[in-house]
């Protein structure tokens, strides 16, 4: 996978090589937050679109495409259509993360949002678990490898795992405890990424207790992104830009854009076939693993 050219929400992004950036070591040593609900720079400007897209999710290819935005999960129209709204019973909170297990069931999390989770695709949604209700979720995965294992990032509560699709969850100590933490997301072979405000994105094997860098200079992150069938492909969006390994973190391709990505989609049933998200409600899909973006 050698991506060469993205055009990619109306912007050109070249992508260049950016060698090995896996370290032996190395921790997130980002402070603590100030406050909990400041998105990070540039998208904390006045009068932003409040339909710019934090998450995408899709279990058909991107068929029926949903988006997580301020307005809560809304319903992707392709052409440059606007986005429509799903069932009363939708979430209208800022939505953050999103995403389908494999038997169908829709999770979505965010700011003040907690955990929910929704049976119907999406028109309708229950809180999945007391423990995080109304939580400050800013990062929310599934393990592909342990479909019933699902991991958290809550300000004020670290890390948290369940083992049983979300009904029960256990606070997993360790460095996300005292650094703040913007997304997170599990390859295919169960290890753990997390994006970072400062540091970039940083991998754990040991379940959240320990992390070391594998990207770094990105730039706040936006969205993380990992194959489900391939644990070498991780899709990236920050600051400065967007990001892509096909070699499980040892190389990089790396793209800048004038419409900030805010939100990234592998396929679940395809790893060359990719979404990306806007600071301005947009997204663009690649069917050739980011060798060429178009319009959704």
């Amino acid at each position: 996978m050698t991506p060469r050219l993205l055009t990619v929400l109306a912007a050109a992004i070249v992508l260049t090589a950016c060698g090995a950036t896996a370290q032996p070591g190395g921790a997130i040593v980002v402070p603590p937050p100030a406050s909990a609900g400041a998105e990070p720079s540039p998208l904390a400007q006045p009068a932003i679109n409040l339909n710019h897209i934090h998450a995408l999710a899709s279990r058909d290819g991107g068929k029926r495409l949903l988006i997580g935005t301020h307005r809560g999960v809304m319903l992707a129209s392709r052409n440059g259509g606007a986005p429509q709204p799903l069932g009363s019973g939708s979430i209208g909170g800022d939505v953050l993360s999103l995403f389908y297990a494999p038997d169908g069931t829709l999770f979505a999390g965010g700011h003040l949002v907690g955990v929910k989770v929704s049976h119907d695709d999406g028109n309708s949604f229950t809180n999945v678990s007391p423990t995080l209700k109304g939580a400050d979720v800013h990062g929310l995965a599934l393990d592909p490898s342990h479909p019933s294992r699902l991991y958290v990032y809550a300000v004020g509560k670290g890390i948290l795992v369940s083992e049983d699709s979300g009904a029960t969850w256990t606070h997993r100590a360790g460095e996300a405890d005292t650094n703040y933490a913007s997304g997170l997301a599990v390859t295919a072979d169960g290890t753990l990424l997390v994006g970072t405000p400062g540091r970039g994105v940083a991998a754990s094997t040991d379940h959240g207790t320990s992390f070391r860098v594998i990207r770094d200079n990105t730039g706040p992150v936006y969205s993380i992104s990992a194959s489900a069938s391939d644990a070498n492909v991780l899709l990236v969006a920050a600051e400065n830009g967007i990001f892509l390994t096909g070699d499980g973190g040892k190389t990089w391709n790396a793209g800048g854009t004038n419409v900030a990505v805010t939100g990234v989609l592998i396929d679940p049933g395809d790893a060359h076939h990719f979404f990306a998200g806007g600071s301005d409600g947009s997204i663009a899909e690649s069917k050739d693993a980011a060798i060429s973006f178009r319009p959704y």
